[in-house]
């Protein structure tokens, strides 16, 4: 059971820490000579993501990474140290495609080979190409949202990661898996300061960090799938949801007013997310019922 101890490590500590060091590095006082410090989110998000797993999960992964939570430490790991040196350092666009590809493809591969030991014993074939297509969705989710995410400054990323964030966790939790629930929380927890912080800084970018919020909220995904049994339709509505952020961009919705674009966009981009959400409680309402009648 959560008490007050366990908020405060797991959710407000974490959280409290992504605030201090992006304010620390954005200077948001400074709204149009302070720097642009790319690197300081994939950190900050990263540090507060390794600090929320270990309260949630209670240990330190330790190398050779088992089993599949742990993997998601690795993967969320890696993922914010590539994305903080890049930050720092710049790499060329060339270079940064072949590391993303790098990761997704050792993502995917880390988390879900120990089912080709398990339940894909007899369907090696099918679990090969489940490894192949999921590395390929969170390669396609990571360069997509770079993409935009040097386009589009401000809150429209954050705001986007928080809708997605808070749809997966919350379906998640309805599928019966708290932990992969309060792990997808964390993430969008710090999505929510960087939601903050755009508002009142123009000039703040996630470019070169939004690898650190897609690939362990995908990786989140389809571990709710495989593992836990999120609901195949949820499934796909909430990975629909990924590429809808760049409707931003369509010259209907463009040339609108800036209150009409972000509720255009809001709409778009929420109606799937609500859908599985909507789905996956309508699911934990009849499991509740059909429990309570077999009592």
């Amino acid at each position: 059971m959560l008490d007050f101890r366990n908020i405060l490590l797991d959710d407000v500590l974490p959280v409290l820490l992504c605030a201090a060091l992006l304010t620390v590095t954005w200077r948001p006082w400074r709204r149009a000579t302070g720097p642009v410090a790319q690197w300081a989110t994939p950190l900050a998000v990263g540090l507060a993501f390794a600090w929320s797993f270990h309260s949630i999960t209670e240990t330190w992964p330790k190398w050779p990474f088992t089993g599949s939570q742990n993997a998601v430490f690795a993967v969320a790991s890696a993922t914010a140290l590539v994305c903080t040196f890049d930050g720092l350092l710049r790499l060329p666009n060339w270079l940064r495609a072949e590391l993303a590809l790098i990761l997704s493809a050792g993502s995917a591969w880390l988390v879900f080979s120990p089912l080709l030991k398990g339940a894909w014993k007899e369907l090696s074939l099918e679990g090969s190409l489940w490894i192949i297509a999921i590395g390929v969705v969170i390669h396609i989710a990571w360069t997509s949202a770079e993409l935009l995410a040097t386009r589009r400054h401000g809150a429209w990323m954050a705001f986007h990661f928080v809708l997605l964030g808070a749809g997966t966790a919350t379906a998640l939790g309805l599928s019966d898996s708290l932990q992969l629930a309060r792990l997808g929380g964390a993430i969008t927890a710090t999505m929510t300061v960087a939601l903050l912080l755009g508002l009142v800084l123009p000039r703040f970018s996630l470019g070169r960090g939004a690898g650190v919020v897609l690939v362990p909220l995908t990786v989140l995904l389809f571990m709710g799938y495989h593992y836990v049994g999120l609901d195949p339709w949820n499934l796909l509505l909430l990975l629909v949801a990924l590429p809808l952020t760049w409707m931003v961009e369509l010259d209907w919705i463009a040339r609108r007013k800036a209150w009409l674009r972000v509720l255009l966009s809001t709409l778009i981009l929420g109606a799937p997310i609500f859908v599985a959400v909507a789905r996956a409680h309508l699911a934990f309402v009849k499991v509740q019922q059909e429990y309570m009648q077999g009592m």
